[in-house]
């Protein structure tokens, strides 16, 4: 690592969770953040998604928090 390179790693913007999707059907959350990376989180149980979503309603603003709209289908139509 030069000089160079240890000046920019200074004076860059620090990283931080701008906002969060939660998709309730596939139990998944991705957490994205101001420099534009996206982290994909994806539970295997119904209580570590319950259990990552309370830490996440507990710690992140509530505007911030996004959720996917489930796809429904139609099926009364026969």
């Amino acid at each position: 690592m030069n000089s160079d390179d240890l000046y920019d790693r200074c004076n860059e913007d620090p990283e931080y969770l701008d906002n969060v999707l939660v998709d309730i059907c596939s139990r998944s959350i991705i957490l994205f953040s101001n420099h534009g990376n996206q982290t994909d989180v994806t539970c295997e149980t119904p209580k570590q998604f319950i259990e990552t979503l309370t830490a996440i309603r507990d710690n992140v603003d509530e505007d911030d928090i996004y959720f996917k709209k489930p796809k429904v289908t139609n099926t009364s139509e026969v």
